[in-house]
C-alpha cells in the first residue's frame, strides 16, 4: 500500500530490519538508546526500500524540525558563504539541516524573509549584524526559539563575532606607524548596516588619537564588488589632494581598488588585516607593471564553536 513516504511504511522497514517499530522510530529521530547494530540494521533497511521519513509527521511528533535558518545580506559574497558552509558543517553533525536566505542588505526583506523561516518552524536562527528591524526579536520571541548573532558583538543577544571598530583601528594604526597621514576609506552600503560605519568609525578614532582628520571626499561608500571598488578608486583619485593609504570594507573593494591604481600607474601595497583590507599607495608612477603583495590569513571557523 501507497503512503505518503513511498511505497513502503515504517512498518515495511520493521519487518525487512527484523526490528520493532519503535525501534525504528527511535533510529529515524535520532534516539541514542539504540544499539549499533539495530541501528545499522534500519538504515540498511531503508536504503534497499528506498525509504524516507514524513518530515511533517515527524515535526509533529517531535514538536521540532531539525532545521536551522540563517539570513545573510548578501549570499554572493564569498565571506558570508565560507561562513555559512563552516556553519551547515557544524550543524550537520548534529543531525540538523540550514535554511539560507539573504535579506539584500535591506531591513525589511530581512523581516520577511525571517518570517518565512518562522513560519517553516525553524528550530534555532542566525542573523548578521545588530542593525534589525524592530519587529523581528518580537516575532523571535513569540516563537520562543533561540537566535544567534554573528560579525558583531552584543551585549542583548547571543553572539559570536568581533569589534569591528577595534579591527579598522587597528588597520589604520598600522598604516600610520609606516609614515602615512592621509587616509581614505571605501566601504559598501552602510544603511541597514552596522559593520561599514563601525569600521569607518575606528579609522577615524585612530587618525583622531595622532591629530588628525580624513578629509570628506575621501570616505567613499559605494555597491560592493570589485567594480564598486575600481569606481571608488577613480572619484579617490580625482582629487586634488590623494590618500596615500586606503581602508576599504571589505577584499572585493580592495582588489577593485587595486586594480584601478595599478591602471592608472601607481604603485601599490596590499595588506590584509582582520576585518579590513589596507592599501598604501605611492604616488611616484611607473613604467613597468606596479608590483603588490598580499598577506590573507586564514578564515576563522568561529562557527565551529557554536552551540545552539
Amino acid at each position: 500500500m501507497k503512503t505518503s513516504e513511498g511505497p513502503f511504511s515504517a512498518k515495511d522497514v520493521a519487518k525487512h530490519a527484523g526490528v520493532s517499530q519503535a525501534t525504528v522510530s527511535r533510529v529515524l529521530n535520532g534516539s541514542t538508546y539504540v544499539n549499533e547494530e539495530k541501528r545499522a540494521a534500519v538504515l540498511t533497511a531503508c536504503a534497499e526500500l528506498g525509504f524516507v521519513p514524513n518530515g511533517a509527521a515527524r515535526a509533529l511528533t517531535m514538536r521540532k524540525t531539525m532545521t536551522f535558518g540563517a539570513v545573510v545580506p548578501n549570499v554572493a559574497n564569498d565571506a558570508f558563504a565560507l561562513s555559512m558552509a563552516a556553519f551547515h558543517d557544524r550543524i550537520k553533525g548534529s543531525g540538523y539541516s540550514l535554511l539560507l536566505t539573504s535579506s539584500g542588505y535591506d531591513a525589511e526583506s530581512e523581516l520577511q524573509e525571517i518570517n518565512l523561516l518562522l513560519g517553516r518552524g525553524i528550530d534555532g536562527l542566525m542573523v548578521v549584524g545588530g542593525a534589525h528591524h524592530p519587529g523581528i526579536y518580537k516575532a523571535i520571541e513569540r516563537h520562543s526559539i533561540p537566535v544567534v548573532q554573528t560579525w558583531t558583538l552584543s551585549q542583548d543577544h547571543a553572539c559570536v563575532g568581533f569589534d569591528n571598530a577595534a579591527a579598522a583601528k587597528r588597520a589604520a594604526s598600522y598604516l600610520l606607524d609606516l609614515g602615512h597621514r592621509v587616509f581614505g576609506v571605501i566601504t559598501g552600503r552602510r544603511q541597514d548596516n552596522d559593520r561599514a560605519p563601525a569600521r569607518v568609525q575606528g579609522v577615524k578614532d585612530a587618525l583622531a588619537e595622532r591629530g588628525l582628520v580624513m578629509r570628506p571626499e575621501h570616505d567613499i561608500e559605494r555597491g560592493y564588488g570589485i567594480a564598486s571598488g575600481r569606481d571608488a578608486m577613480r572619484e579617490m583619485l580625482s582629487y586634488p589632494v590623494r590618500p596615500t593609504a586606503i581602508l576599504c570594507g571589505n577584499d572585493h573593494l580592495a582588489f577593485g581598488a587595486l586594480i584601478e591604481a595599478q591602471n592608472q600607474g601607481l604603485t601599490s601595497r596590499a595588506t590584509f588585516r582582520s576585518s579590513a583590507s589596507a592599501i598604501s599607495i605611492s604616488l611616484r608612477t611607473s613604467s613597468r607593471r606596479s608590483r603588490r603583495s598580499a598577506r590573507q590569513p586564514r578564515k576563522s571557523a568561529v562557527w565551529r564553536g557554536i552551540t545552539l
